[in-house]
């Protein structure tokens, strides 16, 4: 009875220890309006003591219903005052054209933006590189893993990693319905080695979620979205966490919509990303601290 007793005093206080050390994290909106434009899908890294946003996408802020594509960059030191490190140029040769959710990494000291979208009409299989965000180098107009969107792209052991993602029809009638569990790297971005053609986990776009941990590859769920089978405004998600040996994953559908954000109006001047005397938007900053709580 000694021992059962002195076994649930230990287990008493250890709970008690762990709920009165609960670890808990509040976000703090920075500002309620960012000097660039409402945007989603933009990509985000952190690079040169920095935060950096390049490109994204929105509704047209003329009020159309067509979409606006963007392939500014701005940086950060704070989260709150913001720079525009290059200008909005759609359609221009010299540099990465508009898109939004293609891959975003820090790799040997340069920015990369890897892959694209197809809401122009034709996919993005090209990778740039940059150290200032101002001048970008092509590394490869047309890499192999070539017609795809939603692939996940990460940095582990040297190397610059894409893997999965989906075809669109609706946008590209001419490529087939297709989603990838293929895995590609490269160590200079130009040069790609199919490593696999079928990883252990299903073909999924949507891989919203990868990172490196423990020295393994990590993916966090992913999904399919909006194909002919798979009509616009649905779509199905994986939740799991898998790594590079597989360790399960579960299934289920869901319906929605691509969410529309809200932020203040700004001026053409404070944006610098639409046309004179066009309304825009600009966007919302928060950050997150970790605190711990005592109950």
């Amino acid at each position: 009875m000694r021992i059962t007793l002195l076994n649930l005093c230990i287990a008493a206080c250890w709970l008690s220890t762990t709920a009165a050390a609960v670890a808990e994290y509040r976000w703090t909106e920075v500002t309620k309006a960012a000097t660039f434009c409402n945007r989603d899908g933009a990509g985000a890294v952190t690079f040169n003591h920095r935060m950096w946003i390049l490109g994204g996408w929105a509704d047209d802020p003329a009020g159309g219903k067509a979409h606006v594509g963007y392939n500014d960059v701005w940086s950060s030191t704070d989260g709150l005052r913001w720079t525009q490190v290059r200008p909005n140029t759609p359609n221009n040769a010299g540099v990465w054209d508009v898109r939004h959710c293609g891959g975003y990494v820090v790799f040997n000291n340069r920015m990369w933006i890897v892959g694209g979208d197809p809401l122009l009409k034709h996919y993005q299989p090209d990778v740039w590189s940059s150290t200032d965000g101002a001048t970008w180098v092509r590394a490869t107009a047309n890499a192999p893993w070539g017609q795809r969107h939603l692939h996940v792209t990460m940095v582990h052991d040297g190397k610059i990693w894409v893997m999965g993602g989906q075809t669109f029809p609706t946008y590209v009638p001419g490529v087939p319905e297709a989603f990838f569990n293929d895995v590609w790297s490269s160590s200079d971005g130009a040069n790609w080695t199919r490593v696999t053609e079928h990883a252990a986990w299903s073909p999924r776009g949507m891989i919203q979620g990868g990172v490196e941990f423990n020295g393994r590859m990590w993916l966090l769920g992913g999904g399919t979205y909006d194909t002919p089978s798979n009509r616009s405004g649905s779509s199905t998600t994986r939740f799991g966490v898998l790594r590079t040996a597989s360790i399960g994953e579960k299934t289920r559908s869901r319906r929605g919509r691509r969410a529309s954000t809200t932020a203040s109006p700004c001026s053409t001047t404070r944006c610098g990303c639409s046309p004179a005397g066009t309304p825009t938007r600009r966007a919302s900053i928060a950050k997150t601290s970790g605190t711990r709580r005592t109950e």
